[in-house]
């Protein structure tokens, strides 16, 4: 097994690997993509703000002290329309308006001593003036899914302002701030709508049913138990607010549905949404691992030099040895031009650990046996040399691409067949890497990480 031959591995039949089991899964991520059409967002936004602002004593006028006037005013407003930027709703809209009201330029002991004097601006047959409001809805989500939201105004100009002056009053600028005091009062009166909405709820019932577990015929129920739910920058795409849910779930197994109420995951905005990978245990036996090796070694030669020498493998066993260690025996052909060998007995004892990418088991602190080394150096090979040869080459390893590609394939067949008539899954693996790794007597105890990308859908 320590040499590695020269041509590819013969891929790994299913007969090979046990079939993967349900229990197997550890964990999942599921993706729940999040399309609001934006026409939806103002339409429940327009609903939250009044239409129409008027003063608080309409159809009477505001009563003050003498000296300040008297008034009463509409205010009407178009429709909102919405630009998100992230987690705030930039909006602008126009707004006709109509005053009325009355002045008393003299007053003494707070009664009024002159004629009133009476003012309107667009009423009657007057047109309607107009003013432009800017405003925005910075919202957030809290820890129990409830929206939060705080409306604020960011400017509000007349655009063809009410031009009457008496006794230096700017009539103008004191009816604009009692517009801001009433858009002021909508506003709250929105937010206060807005924070009845539990994002949620609508939900619910879908997570209920995974929490109680799926049907899977013959082999029990999977629960999938939502614990973290995160939530991307919101963008705004063909006139559609777009944003992605990561649902982080541990996954489980029984024989009957499970009757726990399901328990509110938690939650948390991430800027830089990362899909996690699913984790799932996987065992090879020895059997499978002694079929594995075979496939990639048995047969192949190792060049040894350029003289033309080199080992020839016939047959190659593997088995536990020590606790992290296996043992790789087997029958080789030693062809050298000193002198040729056959059948020769070689033990190797070895600590296989992962690579960097989890694709392979690089075999270190290699041991090989006396008899084998003699056998070397009696052919002429200098025992250095086919040592090095060996590392150079990179002979020390055990290739598990095709373990991996064989789990791949049989786990989105499982997952693409798991459907239900409230939700189903949408996508795929590309990749398996391993992440943890133990040997014992059984064999190889393996945790895989499987990257891809799985949507959550909601009524398939």
């Amino acid at each position: 097994m320590v040499f590695v031959a020269c041509r590819s591995p013969k891929p790994v039949t299913n007969s090979t690997l046990t079939s993967v089991e349900w229990g197997q899964l550890k964990s999942a991520y599921l993706g729940l993509p999040v399309s609001i059409s934006l026409a939806k967002v103002e339409k429940r936004v327009n609903e939250a703000i009044p239409w129409q602002f008027k003063n608080a004593a309409w159809p009477a006028f505001d009563q003050r002290s003498c000296g300040e006037p008297a008034i009463k005013y509409t205010v009407s407003r178009d429709s909102i329309h919405l630009k998100p930027e992230g987690n705030t709703l930039y909006f602008d809209m126009n707004l006709s308006y109509g005053i009325e009201g009355s002045y008393c330029p003299l007053c003494f002991d707070g009664e009024c001593k002159s004629p009133v004097l009476p003012f309107s601006c667009g009423v009657q047959k007057e047109a309607p003036r107009r003013m432009h409001w800017v405003g925005k809805i910075i919202w957030s989500v809290g820890a129990d899914f409830q929206l939060k939201t705080r409306s604020e105004t960011l400017k509000l100009k007349a655009l063809d302002p009410c031009e009457f002056t008496f006794l230096k009053v700017d009539f103008t600028k004191m009816v604009q701030q009692e517009f801001e005091k009433a858009i002021s009062a909508a506003l709250q009166g929105g937010d206060q709508q807005m924070n009845k909405i539990n994002l949620l709820s609508a939900y619910q019932p879908t997570l209920s049913d995974m929490n109680r577990g799926i049907d899977l015929k013959d082999n029990g129920f999977l629960a999938i138990v939502p614990q973290m739910i995160t939530m991307g920058p919101v963008e705004l795409k063909n006139k559609r607010m777009v944003t992605w849910l990561g649902v982080q779930s541990v996954l489980s197994w029984s024989n009957t549905p499970l009757k726990i109420p399901a328990k509110r995951p938690q939650f948390q905005y991430v800027k830089d949404p990362k899909i996690e990978p699913w984790e799932l245990d996987v065992a090879l036996s020895w059997e499978a691992i002694q079929r594995l090796v075979q496939g990639q070694w048995q047969g192949k030669t190792l060049q040894l030099n350029d003289q033309g020498d080199f080992l020839q493998f016939n047959k190659v066993d593997i088995e536990p040895h020590k606790e992290g260690w296996i043992k790789v025996s087997g029958v080789v052909n030693i062809e050298a031009k000193k002198l040729s060998r056959k059948n020769v007995r070689f033990e190797v004892q070895t600590k296989p650990n992962l690579d960097a990418q989890g694709q392979q088991l690089i075999l270190e602190e290699i041991l090989f046996d006396l008899g084998f080394k003699n056998k070397i150096i009696e052919a002429g090979i200098g025992w250095e040399l086919m040592q090095k040869r060996w590392k150079d080459v990179k002979y020390n390893q055990i290739d598990l691409q095709s373990v991996l590609n064989s789990v791949v394939m049989e786990v989105n067949e499982k997952l693409v067949g798991l459907n239900t008539q409230k939700f189903g899954l949408k996508g795929s693996f590309q990749k398996a890497s391993i992440s943890k790794m133990n040997v014992d007597n059984e064999g190889f105890k393996m945790t895989l990480a499987l990257s891809g990308q799985w949507e959550l859908l909601i009524n398939p």
